[in-house]
């Protein structure tokens, strides 16, 4: 892969650590905070809360990118149009959100998804390097029949198919498979296994991409520096 290939390739696209164990983790947190970019899910929902300001570091301009697409989207759009822009309601009105939206971008984020439409086309949420490997596990598993439909997920590791699977899940997708996140009421082992990008779950699972959450985010007069 080439260097530019490599810095324009996004290794994630939606944080899969618990955001509102962040938030609660830094409940009684005061002044300034900082946060990496990561899928900026994570640094978003810190605007919830009332820091005086909040410093965003990103790898990659990659990253920045992403964050600060996810930030004005947040800022300017209602949260169905959030939702199309990312790739959570099926495809046909994306690069169209995507154009009503560039006119509050930087001239550098313009540039930049001019240059890279194909992945608002195709689908944010659908382009990360980890999210390909959820592709995957779902392939897996249509192979191995274990619909998540009809298998709890509390019950999911007792099956016998799950055994075949499990090593595949541990070394590629790095899901954090303890016992705890295959819970039923967990809204990312959902997401992860189905690969749904489902509204509802949102709601409880992401603070940054709820209807909540939005709001918060877009009444925040948090201080906030975005560096790489």
């Amino acid at each position: 892969m080439s260097n530019n290939q490599s810095q324009n390739r996004f290794d994630r696209t939606l944080d899969w650590e618990d955001a509102q164990a962040v938030l609660d983790v830094c409940g009684t947190v005061q002044g300034a905070v900082v946060s990496v970019a990561g899928g900026a899910d994570i640094a978003l929902s810190l605007l919830t809360k009332s820091f005086s300001s909040l410093t965003v570091v990103a790898s990659n301009k990659t990253e920045r990118m992403l964050f600060e697409l996810k930030l004005k989207a947040i800022q300017s759009l209602h949260p169905d149009n959030v939702y199309n822009l990312i790739g959570i309601h099926p495809g046909g009105r994306r690069v169209f959100v995507y154009h009503q939206l560039r006119e509050v971008l930087s001239s550098e984020a313009k540039l930049w998804w001019d240059r890279h439409e194909n992945f608002i086309r195709e689908g944010i949420l659908e382009s990360g390097q980890q999210e390909k490997h959820h592709q995957r596990l779902k392939k897996l598993m249509k192979r191995l029949r274990l619909n998540m439909e009809t298998i709890p997920i509390s019950s999911l590791q007792n099956h016998k198919r799950w055994t075949l699977l499990d090593p595949i899940l541990r070394t590629i997708i790095d899901s954090r498979a303890h016992e705890d996140f295959w819970q039923n009421d967990n809204p990312y082992a959902h997401m992860l296994l189905n690969h749904q990008w489902d509204v509802d779950l949102l709601q409880s699972g992401m603070p940054s991409l709820s209807y909540e959450g939005m709001q918060s985010i877009q009444r925040s007069k948090m201080g906030l520096l975005m560096i790489t």
